[in-house]
């Protein structure tokens, strides 16, 4: 019997991401605008990795004041809420998360329930589970995991805390206190639930097809579950700094960050091969911050009074974060066309010695080689 229900339920599962992509690829097929999904891709990873780099440049991994108000710029996200704060509250936005994680996960039970009953003529759930999907997933993650933390995010912030709310000004950070606790401990259910739906999310999106129509995808599948593991990292890690030391964080994050880079630069698991250049670049600045974060935390407390060329060593550091884009973004490319030109050496040899060199095509040119 349990054997019967572990089966029916992975089938299940399957079948929510099988047509969540069979839609997705139908609704591709029907647009014209497919250049500016395209765009919209590549400017989606730029929000999502701002999200993560500015946390990775906060005071919680051992940045000075002055840099990590600099470094939030990056997160475009950000700006627009403190743009607006006396408006709408942190509590808002938490509020917000959790009836958006809600909806998402009783939205996919219940497509899950539609393909059990072999119902597939109502499509919107389909369509309301992929919007939920590429918001919470891909684009907002690192955002909507913080707000759903906002109880616990006090030990890392002095204002607009959920203590503060509930009891006034200069109260302690007090998570597990009377009341906080009642809203600490469903929060951190929900967020338990949102990421583990994420990391299946983005694991079965890219495999769910057992007839295998995108090549390698199962690669494709396996780097961007790193990817979400190092921002749900970068985010859980940086509230335990104030007990485990930014240095320590900082290492475990840099170690995640240097195996994402590792992967993809070998994997390359995109069929876009701009999508795999920007990529690239995204994952390098991420390991760049990361290595950062580990030298200024180390370098903390080193000194009683610290001296000048520390502060100035923080602002060369975060002035690389361009650079670091532009290496991950270059090392890409060239990899890319070094194994492009590899192909196509073996495909000259091959049809040099076959008698018919029509049967093998022309240059492999726009090739992502990847499998997403």
């Amino acid at each position: 019997m349990k054997t019967l229900m572990a089966f029916g339920m992975k089938e299940s599962i399957f079948g929510v991401f099988y047509i969540m992509n069979e839609a997705s690829k139908k609704s591709n097929q029907d647009r014209s605008s497919s250049n500016f999904q395209k765009r919209w891709c590549i400017f989606s990873y730029f929000l999502d990795s701002g999200q993560v780099l500015r946390t990775l440049l906060s005071s919680r991994y051992g940045w000075v004041s002055n840099v990590s108000s600099m470094g939030s710029y990056v997160d475009v996200v950000n700006i627009f809420i403190n743009a607006f704060p006396s408006v709408v509250p942190l509590s808002s936005f938490f509020l917000f998360a959790h009836m958006l994680v809600i909806v998402a996960l009783a939205d996919a039970v219940y497509v899950a329930h539609l393909f059990q009953q072999g119902n597939l003529k109502r499509l919107w759930p389909v369509q309301i589970l992929r919007l939920l999907v590429a918001g919470l997933v891909t684009t907002f993650f690192a955002s909507v995991l913080g707000w759903l933390l906002y109880p616990c995010d006090c030990v890392v912030r002095s204002t607009h805390t959920l203590s503060i709310q509930l009891h006034g000004a200069g109260a302690p950070c007090t998570p597990w206190g009377t009341p906080e606790a009642a809203i600490t401990l469903p929060s951190l259910v929900v967020a338990t639930m949102y990421v583990a739906f994420s990391l299946t999310t983005t694991y079965l999106s890219f495999q769910v097809n057992p007839l295998s129509q995108n090549s390698r995808a199962m690669c494709t599948g396996r780097v961007e579950t790193l990817w979400n593991v190092l921002r749900v990292s970068v985010i859980v890690l940086g509230l335990a700094s104030q007990y485990i030391t930014p240095m320590l964080v900082s290492s475990i994050v840099m170690l995640l960050a240097g195996m994402l880079v590792y992967r993809h630069t070998t994997v390359m698991p995109f069929h876009n091969p701009i999508e795999n250049y920007v990529r690239g670049g995204v994952y390098f600045a991420v390991a760049w911050a990361a290595f950062s974060s580990l030298v200024v935390s180390s370098l903390h407390g080193v000194w009683d009074q610290e001296p000048p060329f520390v502060g100035v060593l923080h602002w060369i550091l975060i002035g690389c974060l361009p650079l670091a884009y532009c290496a991950g973004h270059y090392t890409l490319r060239s990899r890319h066309l070094r194994l492009l030109a590899a192909l196509d050496r073996i495909r000259r040899h091959m049809a040099a010695h076959s008698g018919n060199p029509a049967a093998f095509g022309g240059p492999l040119v726009g090739v992502g080689l990847g499998g997403g």
